[in-house]
């Protein structure tokens, strides 16, 4: 099949541990998590799961689109968690501050993007910027300036992490469950490269984006999927700073790499 936009399925790991976070006024006590169709985590190296703060909506939550916040800490890496909690397989596009995490473009959450696919009632964990069948380059929370998007010359959407869920159309052919690879593992170093028309914008007054780390082993394989038009639910979760915000002005864009057609994240451009 053509990889563009790709269907992938990941090989899944899980890793968990939980050290809570503490409260803030302006927030209701995570654990009152609004069911859909999917639960979405994020994880962090040093503290394990980060809690989740709801914003407080008088009891009233729209169910196609969920917006929580976490909270970032200078460096550590992450990796995001979905488990499918619906019956069918479900595809998954994901974008973190407004880069799609397959193919590294501008993400519009639209069903014609890369996308991950996963099966009935079952998880996966996304680590980092795919940049390859076989690698992901992990996710760190750093500055704007030091970040995937800032690099691009884009921080309209720092400091987001948004999945979009789509269903599987139906189709009257046998089903054929993809292959997972149950036991990705762990590994070290980068890959790829390319993008033209970009809108540079002035950073604002920032706070954390997600960097490009170091790569890692994450096996996917292709699959066939058919989306629907438009998404069944939407997830949202917002990182901050702990702390004031901090001002990290963007440096010019100086240099882009050639053209790169291989569908996956490239490294961000240099600067000089």
């Amino acid at each position: 099949m053509v990889r563009t936009p790709g269907m992938l399925v990941l090989g899944l790991v899980l890793l968990v541990a939980a050290v809570p976070l503490l409260a803030r006024d302006d927030w209701r006590e995570p654990g009152c998590i609004p069911a859909g169709h999917v639960s979405l985590e994020v994880v962090g190296d040093e503290r394990g799961t980060l809690p989740l703060w709801w914003p407080d909506r008088g009891g009233r939550w729209d169910d196609h689109y969920l917006q929580g916040t976490v909270e970032a800490r200078q460096g550590e890496r992450y990796r995001l968690r979905v488990a499918n909690r619906t019956g069918g397989r479900i595809g998954l596009v994901i974008a973190v501050d407004g880069r799609n995490i397959i193919s590294g473009e501008r993400s519009f959450l639209r069903p014609s993007e890369s996308m991950y696919v996963l099966n009935p009632h079952r998880s996966g964990t996304f680590s980092g910027w795919r940049s390859g069948l076989h690698s992901e380059n992990r996710f760190y929370f750093t500055t704007a300036r030091d970040s995937y998007s800032g690099a691009w010359g884009d921080t309209s959407r720092l400091g987001t992490i948004e999945v979009a869920v789509f269903q599987e159309r139906y189709r009257s052919r046998r089903y054929e469950p993809p292959m997972y690879d149950q036991d990705a593992a762990k590994a070290a170093a980068p890959s790829a490269a390319g993008e033209s028309n970009l809108e540079c914008r002035p950073a604002r007054d920032a706070g954390p984006g997600t960097g490009y780390g170091e790569e890692i082993h994450s096996r996917v394989y292709e699959t066939e999927f058919d989306p629907e038009a438009f998404p069944s639910e939407r997830q949202v979760i917002r990182y901050v700073w702990p702390g004031a915000l901090r001002v990290d002005p963007e440096p010019p864009l100086r240099y882009t790499p050639e053209d790169d057609s291989s569908g996956f994240a490239p490294p961000p451009p240099r600067r000089y």
